[in-house]
Protein backbone atom coordinates (compact mmCIF):
# COMPACT_ATOMS: atom_id res chain seq x y z
CA UNK A 1 0.00 0.00 0.00
CA UNK A 2 2.97 2.37 0.45
CA UNK A 3 3.71 2.13 -3.26
CA UNK A 4 0.04 2.71 -4.02
CA UNK A 5 -0.01 5.74 -1.74
CA UNK A 6 3.06 7.09 -3.50
CA UNK A 7 1.40 6.68 -6.89
CA UNK A 8 -1.76 8.32 -5.65
CA UNK A 9 -0.13 11.35 -4.12
CA UNK A 10 2.18 12.00 -7.06
CA UNK A 11 -0.49 11.57 -9.75
CA UNK A 12 -2.73 14.53 -10.51
CA UNK A 13 -6.33 13.35 -11.10
CA UNK A 14 -9.30 15.62 -11.65
CA UNK A 15 -11.74 16.99 -9.11
CA UNK A 16 -13.68 14.47 -7.05
CA UNK A 17 -17.34 13.88 -7.70
CA UNK A 18 -18.25 15.86 -4.57
CA UNK A 19 -16.86 19.00 -6.18
CA UNK A 20 -20.06 19.52 -8.25
CA UNK A 21 -20.16 21.87 -11.22
CA UNK A 22 -17.58 24.40 -10.00
CA UNK A 23 -15.00 21.71 -9.33
CA UNK A 24 -15.48 20.32 -12.83
CA UNK A 25 -13.60 23.31 -14.23
CA UNK A 26 -10.91 23.36 -11.54
CA UNK A 27 -7.41 22.17 -12.49
CA UNK A 28 -6.46 18.58 -11.60
CA UNK A 29 -5.28 18.14 -8.01
CA UNK A 30 -4.37 15.29 -5.66
CA UNK A 31 -6.90 12.56 -4.98
CA UNK A 32 -9.68 13.45 -2.59
CA UNK A 33 -10.03 11.26 0.52
CA UNK A 34 -13.02 9.53 -1.07
CA UNK A 35 -11.10 8.75 -4.28
CA UNK A 36 -8.03 7.70 -2.34
CA UNK A 37 -10.18 5.26 -0.39
CA UNK A 38 -11.85 4.00 -3.58
CA UNK A 39 -8.48 3.28 -5.24
CA UNK A 40 -7.30 1.60 -2.05
CA UNK A 41 -10.32 -0.70 -2.18
CA UNK A 42 -9.54 -1.50 -5.82
CA UNK A 43 -5.93 -2.30 -4.88
CA UNK A 44 -7.14 -4.60 -2.11
CA UNK A 45 -9.32 -6.44 -4.67
CA UNK A 46 -6.57 -6.86 -7.27
CA UNK A 47 -6.65 -10.67 -6.81
CA UNK A 48 -10.44 -10.88 -6.90
CA UNK A 49 -12.76 -11.70 -9.78
CA UNK A 50 -14.79 -8.51 -9.16
CA UNK A 51 -11.68 -6.29 -9.26
CA UNK A 52 -12.94 -4.29 -12.24
CA UNK A 53 -16.14 -3.32 -10.43
CA UNK A 54 -13.99 -1.65 -7.80
CA UNK A 55 -11.65 -0.14 -10.38
CA UNK A 56 -14.62 1.35 -12.26
CA UNK A 57 -16.00 2.87 -9.08
CA UNK A 58 -12.58 4.29 -8.22
CA UNK A 59 -12.20 5.96 -11.61
CA UNK A 60 -15.80 7.21 -11.49
CA UNK A 61 -15.14 8.86 -8.12
CA UNK A 62 -12.94 11.41 -9.90
CA UNK A 63 -15.70 13.15 -11.87
CA UNK A 64 -19.45 13.75 -11.55
CA UNK A 65 -21.36 11.18 -13.58
CA UNK A 66 -24.74 9.52 -14.02
CA UNK A 67 -24.10 6.09 -15.54
CA UNK A 68 -21.30 3.51 -15.43
CA UNK A 69 -20.64 0.55 -17.66
CA UNK A 70 -17.97 -1.85 -18.91
CA UNK A 71 -17.71 -3.18 -22.45
CA UNK A 72 -15.18 -5.67 -23.76
CA UNK A 73 -14.09 -4.82 -27.30
CA UNK A 74 -12.43 -7.26 -29.67
CA UNK A 75 -10.62 -6.58 -32.92
CA UNK A 76 -12.36 -9.71 -34.26
CA UNK A 77 -15.71 -10.17 -32.55
CA UNK A 78 -18.76 -8.17 -31.54
CA UNK A 79 -18.56 -6.14 -28.31
CA UNK A 80 -19.59 -7.73 -25.06
CA UNK A 81 -21.50 -5.67 -22.47
CA UNK A 82 -19.96 -6.84 -19.22
CA UNK A 83 -21.68 -4.56 -16.71
CA UNK A 84 -24.00 -1.57 -16.77
CA UNK A 85 -25.11 0.55 -13.83
CA UNK A 86 -28.13 2.66 -14.65
CA UNK A 87 -28.56 1.62 -18.29
CA UNK A 88 -31.97 0.22 -19.20
CA UNK A 89 -31.94 -3.46 -20.26
CA UNK A 90 -33.85 -2.47 -23.43
CA UNK A 91 -30.96 -0.22 -24.51
CA UNK A 92 -28.40 -2.96 -23.85
CA UNK A 93 -30.50 -5.35 -25.95
CA UNK A 94 -30.66 -2.83 -28.81
CA UNK A 95 -26.93 -2.22 -28.53
CA UNK A 96 -26.08 -5.92 -28.67
CA UNK A 97 -28.42 -6.51 -31.60
CA UNK A 98 -27.35 -3.71 -33.93
CA UNK A 99 -26.48 -0.35 -32.36
CA UNK A 100 -22.93 -1.44 -31.53
CA UNK A 101 -22.09 -0.97 -35.21
CA UNK A 102 -22.49 2.80 -34.70
CA UNK A 103 -20.42 2.82 -31.49
CA UNK A 104 -17.37 5.01 -32.25
CA UNK A 105 -15.30 3.11 -29.69
CA UNK A 106 -16.07 -0.16 -31.47
CA UNK A 107 -14.75 1.35 -34.69
CA UNK A 108 -11.78 2.86 -32.86
CA UNK A 109 -10.68 -0.45 -31.36
CA UNK A 110 -11.27 -2.55 -34.49
CA UNK A 111 -9.24 -0.08 -36.53
CA UNK A 112 -6.16 -0.29 -34.31
CA UNK A 113 -7.01 1.95 -31.35
CA UNK A 114 -4.76 2.03 -28.31
CA UNK A 115 -5.37 1.88 -24.55
CA UNK A 116 -5.83 5.11 -22.61
CA UNK A 117 -8.41 7.74 -21.75
CA UNK A 118 -10.61 8.50 -24.75
CA UNK A 119 -13.41 11.07 -24.55
CA UNK A 120 -16.09 10.74 -27.19
CA UNK A 121 -14.87 13.94 -28.85
CA UNK A 122 -11.63 12.18 -29.85
CA UNK A 123 -13.13 9.06 -31.37
CA UNK A 124 -16.10 10.69 -33.11
CA UNK A 125 -15.81 13.40 -35.73
CA UNK A 126 -17.30 16.68 -34.43
CA UNK A 127 -19.73 16.92 -37.35
CA UNK A 128 -21.13 13.49 -36.42
CA UNK A 129 -21.37 14.05 -32.68
CA UNK A 130 -24.86 15.56 -32.59
CA UNK A 131 -26.24 12.89 -34.88
CA UNK A 132 -24.75 10.08 -32.78
CA UNK A 133 -25.90 11.61 -29.49
CA UNK A 134 -29.39 12.43 -30.76
CA UNK A 135 -29.94 9.18 -32.62
CA UNK A 136 -28.20 6.56 -30.48
CA UNK A 137 -27.16 7.81 -27.04
CA UNK A 138 -30.45 9.64 -26.53
CA UNK A 139 -32.04 6.20 -26.25
CA UNK A 140 -30.16 5.91 -22.93
CA UNK A 141 -30.45 9.65 -22.09
CA UNK A 142 -26.66 10.01 -22.47
CA UNK A 143 -25.23 13.37 -23.58
CA UNK A 144 -21.50 12.63 -23.22
CA UNK A 145 -19.15 9.81 -22.27
CA UNK A 146 -15.53 9.03 -21.56
CA UNK A 147 -13.92 5.62 -21.92
CA UNK A 148 -10.83 4.32 -20.11
CA UNK A 149 -9.51 1.53 -22.32
CA UNK A 150 -7.32 -0.91 -20.39
CA UNK A 151 -4.33 -2.81 -21.76
CA UNK A 152 -5.48 -5.60 -24.10
CA UNK A 153 -5.08 -9.33 -23.74
CA UNK A 154 -4.87 -10.83 -27.19
CA UNK A 155 -7.36 -8.90 -29.31
CA UNK A 156 -9.62 -7.99 -26.38
CA UNK A 157 -9.69 -4.72 -24.47
CA UNK A 158 -11.89 -3.95 -21.49
CA UNK A 159 -13.26 -0.38 -21.57
CA UNK A 160 -14.59 1.41 -18.48
CA UNK A 161 -17.29 3.96 -19.36
CA UNK A 162 -18.36 7.05 -17.42
CA UNK A 163 -21.51 8.70 -18.83
CA UNK A 164 -23.44 11.89 -18.25
CA UNK A 165 -27.14 12.43 -18.84
CA UNK A 166 -26.71 16.19 -19.04
CA UNK A 167 -23.81 18.35 -20.23
CA UNK A 168 -20.32 17.41 -21.35
CA UNK A 169 -17.07 16.50 -19.65
CA UNK A 170 -14.70 19.44 -19.40
CA UNK A 171 -11.11 19.51 -20.62
CA UNK A 172 -9.91 19.65 -17.02
CA UNK A 173 -11.91 16.59 -16.10
CA UNK A 174 -10.40 14.71 -19.04
CA UNK A 175 -6.94 15.90 -18.01
CA UNK A 176 -7.59 14.62 -14.49
CA UNK A 177 -8.55 11.19 -15.76
CA UNK A 178 -5.46 11.11 -17.97
CA UNK A 179 -3.27 12.05 -15.01
CA UNK A 180 -4.50 9.10 -12.97
CA UNK A 181 -4.36 6.62 -15.87
CA UNK A 182 -0.86 5.33 -14.93
CA UNK A 183 -2.30 4.28 -11.57
CA UNK A 184 -5.25 2.59 -13.29
CA UNK A 185 -2.90 0.83 -15.71
CA UNK A 186 -0.66 -0.29 -12.85
CA UNK A 187 -3.56 -1.84 -10.95
CA UNK A 188 -4.76 -3.55 -14.14
CA UNK A 189 -1.28 -4.96 -14.75
CA UNK A 190 -1.13 -6.28 -11.18
CA UNK A 191 -4.53 -7.92 -11.66
CA UNK A 192 -3.55 -9.46 -14.99
CA UNK A 193 -0.27 -10.77 -13.58
CA UNK A 194 -1.92 -12.28 -10.52
CA UNK A 195 -4.56 -14.08 -12.55
CA UNK A 196 -1.98 -15.45 -14.96
CA UNK A 197 0.54 -16.99 -12.63
CA UNK A 198 -0.74 -20.55 -12.67
CA UNK A 199 -3.49 -19.96 -10.09
CA UNK A 200 -6.40 -20.95 -12.34
CA UNK A 201 -8.58 -24.01 -12.13
CA UNK A 202 -11.26 -25.24 -14.50
CA UNK A 203 -14.00 -23.55 -12.50
CA UNK A 204 -12.27 -20.25 -11.87
CA UNK A 205 -14.15 -17.04 -12.56
CA UNK A 206 -11.53 -15.17 -14.56
CA UNK A 207 -13.27 -11.83 -14.02
CA UNK A 208 -13.90 -9.36 -16.80
CA UNK A 209 -10.26 -9.50 -17.91
CA UNK A 210 -11.15 -12.42 -20.17
CA UNK A 211 -14.59 -13.58 -21.28
CA UNK A 212 -14.96 -16.69 -19.15
CA UNK A 213 -18.35 -17.38 -20.73
CA UNK A 214 -16.69 -17.69 -24.15
CA UNK A 215 -14.60 -20.70 -25.15
CA UNK A 216 -10.93 -19.94 -24.55
CA UNK A 217 -7.65 -21.75 -24.14
CA UNK A 218 -4.05 -20.64 -23.59
CA UNK A 219 -0.96 -22.11 -25.26
CA UNK A 220 2.67 -21.60 -24.32
CA UNK A 221 5.15 -20.28 -26.87
CA UNK A 222 5.81 -23.85 -28.06
CA UNK A 223 2.10 -24.33 -28.81
CA UNK A 224 1.39 -26.61 -25.82
CA UNK A 225 -1.95 -26.11 -24.11
CA UNK A 226 -1.60 -24.86 -20.54
CA UNK A 227 -5.19 -23.86 -19.80
CA UNK A 228 -8.73 -24.20 -21.14
CA UNK A 229 -11.85 -22.83 -19.53
CA UNK A 230 -15.11 -24.64 -18.96
CA UNK A 231 -16.72 -23.04 -22.01
CA UNK A 232 -13.98 -24.49 -24.24
CA UNK A 233 -14.55 -27.94 -22.76
CA UNK A 234 -18.29 -27.65 -23.33
CA UNK A 235 -17.74 -26.56 -26.93
CA UNK A 236 -15.48 -29.59 -27.52
CA UNK A 237 -18.14 -31.90 -26.11
CA UNK A 238 -20.91 -30.28 -28.15
CA UNK A 239 -19.15 -29.45 -31.43
CA UNK A 240 -15.83 -31.23 -31.35
CA UNK A 241 -15.80 -31.80 -35.11
CA UNK A 242 -16.43 -28.16 -35.95
CA UNK A 243 -13.87 -26.98 -33.43
CA UNK A 244 -11.21 -29.41 -34.64
CA UNK A 245 -11.92 -28.43 -38.22
CA UNK A 246 -11.48 -24.74 -37.38
CA UNK A 247 -8.26 -25.44 -35.45
CA UNK A 248 -6.91 -27.29 -38.48
CA UNK A 249 -7.37 -24.13 -40.56
CA UNK A 250 -5.24 -22.02 -38.21
CA UNK A 251 -1.55 -21.68 -39.09
CA UNK A 252 0.78 -24.02 -37.23
CA UNK A 253 2.22 -21.02 -35.43
CA UNK A 254 1.39 -17.37 -35.27
CA UNK A 255 -1.92 -15.49 -35.22
CA UNK A 256 -4.87 -16.50 -37.36
CA UNK A 257 -8.62 -17.03 -37.52
CA UNK A 258 -11.12 -19.51 -38.90
CA UNK A 259 -14.87 -19.32 -39.48
CA UNK A 260 -17.17 -21.74 -37.66
CA UNK A 261 -20.90 -22.49 -38.05
CA UNK A 262 -23.51 -20.23 -36.42
CA UNK A 263 -21.57 -17.02 -37.17
CA UNK A 264 -18.77 -17.94 -34.76
CA UNK A 265 -15.10 -17.25 -35.33
CA UNK A 266 -12.07 -18.97 -33.83
CA UNK A 267 -9.09 -16.66 -33.52
CA UNK A 268 -5.58 -16.85 -32.10
CA UNK A 269 -3.61 -13.84 -30.82
CA UNK A 270 -0.24 -13.37 -29.14
CA UNK A 271 0.13 -12.91 -25.38
CA UNK A 272 2.62 -10.44 -23.92
CA UNK A 273 6.04 -11.55 -22.73
CA UNK A 274 5.01 -10.73 -19.16
CA UNK A 275 1.98 -13.01 -19.22
CA UNK A 276 2.81 -15.19 -16.21
CA UNK A 277 1.01 -18.39 -17.17
CA UNK A 278 2.38 -18.49 -20.73
CA UNK A 279 4.95 -15.73 -21.40
CA UNK A 280 5.00 -14.93 -25.09
CA UNK A 281 2.36 -17.60 -25.68
CA UNK A 282 -0.99 -17.56 -27.44
CA UNK A 283 -4.66 -17.22 -26.61
CA UNK A 284 -7.35 -18.91 -28.70
CA UNK A 285 -10.98 -17.88 -28.39
CA UNK A 286 -14.30 -18.63 -30.05
CA UNK A 287 -16.60 -15.61 -30.30
CA UNK A 288 -19.56 -14.33 -32.31
CA UNK A 289 -18.40 -12.51 -35.42
CA UNK A 290 -18.66 -8.76 -35.19
CA UNK A 291 -20.42 -6.97 -38.02
CA UNK A 292 -18.58 -4.11 -39.67
CA UNK A 293 -18.65 -0.72 -37.91
CA UNK A 294 -20.82 2.01 -39.39
CA UNK A 295 -20.80 5.77 -39.03
CA UNK A 296 -23.83 7.82 -37.96
CA UNK A 297 -23.88 9.33 -41.46
CA UNK A 298 -24.36 5.85 -42.94
CA UNK A 299 -27.97 5.43 -41.84
CA UNK A 300 -30.05 4.15 -44.75
CA UNK A 301 -33.71 3.31 -45.30
CA UNK A 302 -34.03 -0.49 -44.99
CA UNK A 303 -35.95 -2.24 -47.76
CA UNK A 304 -38.60 -3.51 -45.35
CA UNK A 305 -39.18 0.03 -44.12
CA UNK A 306 -39.13 1.55 -47.60
CA UNK A 307 -41.85 -0.89 -48.68
CA UNK A 308 -44.23 0.83 -46.24
CA UNK A 309 -43.55 4.33 -47.56
CA UNK A 310 -44.40 6.42 -50.60
CA UNK A 311 -41.55 7.74 -52.79
CA UNK A 312 -41.99 11.22 -51.25
CA UNK A 313 -41.89 9.80 -47.72
CA UNK A 314 -38.71 7.90 -48.58
CA UNK A 315 -37.15 11.17 -49.79
CA UNK A 316 -38.10 12.85 -46.52
CA UNK A 317 -36.68 9.99 -44.41
CA UNK A 318 -33.44 10.11 -46.39
CA UNK A 319 -33.11 13.83 -45.73
CA UNK A 320 -33.89 13.36 -42.04
CA UNK A 321 -31.11 10.77 -41.87
CA UNK A 322 -28.74 13.27 -43.49
CA UNK A 323 -29.51 15.73 -40.69
CA UNK A 324 -31.81 18.18 -42.48
CA UNK A 325 -34.37 20.02 -40.30
CA UNK A 326 -37.93 20.55 -41.51
CA UNK A 327 -37.06 23.90 -43.11
CA UNK A 328 -34.06 22.37 -44.89
CA UNK A 329 -36.16 19.49 -46.21
CA UNK A 330 -38.76 21.95 -47.49
CA UNK A 331 -36.09 23.99 -49.29
CA UNK A 332 -34.49 20.85 -50.71
CA UNK A 333 -37.80 19.55 -52.11
CA UNK A 334 -39.17 22.95 -53.12
CA UNK A 335 -42.29 22.80 -50.97
CA UNK A 336 -43.60 24.63 -47.91
CA UNK A 337 -42.67 23.80 -44.32
CA UNK A 338 -46.32 23.04 -43.65
CA UNK A 339 -46.32 20.41 -46.40
CA UNK A 340 -43.26 18.74 -44.86
CA UNK A 341 -44.85 18.85 -41.41
CA UNK A 342 -47.94 17.10 -42.79
CA UNK A 343 -45.78 14.49 -44.53
CA UNK A 344 -43.84 13.89 -41.30
CA UNK A 345 -47.03 13.53 -39.29
CA UNK A 346 -48.39 10.88 -41.69
CA UNK A 347 -44.98 9.22 -41.77
CA UNK A 348 -44.84 8.99 -37.98
CA UNK A 349 -48.38 7.62 -37.81
CA UNK A 350 -47.62 5.03 -40.48
CA UNK A 351 -44.48 3.84 -38.67
CA UNK A 352 -46.07 4.12 -35.21
CA UNK A 353 -43.33 6.44 -33.95
CA UNK A 354 -43.38 9.87 -32.32
CA UNK A 355 -39.95 11.41 -32.84
CA UNK A 356 -37.11 11.94 -35.28
CA UNK A 357 -34.88 9.87 -33.01
CA UNK A 358 -37.11 6.87 -33.64
CA UNK A 359 -36.63 7.37 -37.38
CA UNK A 360 -32.88 6.94 -36.86
CA UNK A 361 -33.40 3.89 -34.68
CA UNK A 362 -35.74 2.24 -37.18
CA UNK A 363 -33.13 2.77 -39.89
CA UNK A 364 -30.32 1.50 -37.69
CA UNK A 365 -31.95 -1.86 -37.07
Amino acid sequence: MDALASLMTTSRPGAAMAGAAAAADAPPSNLSPASFEAFGEAAAKVLASDFHDYLLRAVASLVPHDLLSMIRYSRIAAPDFFACQGLAPAFVTLYNRELYRYDPYYRYWKEGGRPGVQPMSRVLEPKLRDRYVNAILAEANITDEVSILLQPIGSCCLALFIDRCGGKFSKNEIAGLEAVYPLVAGLQEAHVTSLRSGMWSEDDDLSSTLPSARPMRILDRAGREVFQNRAWQMLKEREGGNLNGALAHLPQSGPGQAIMPDDLILHRAALPAGFGLAPGGWIEMVEPQGRSPRRPDQFAVPEALAAQLTPREIEIVQLILRGYPTSGIADKLGVSRGTIKNHRLRLYEKLDITSEREVFLRCAM
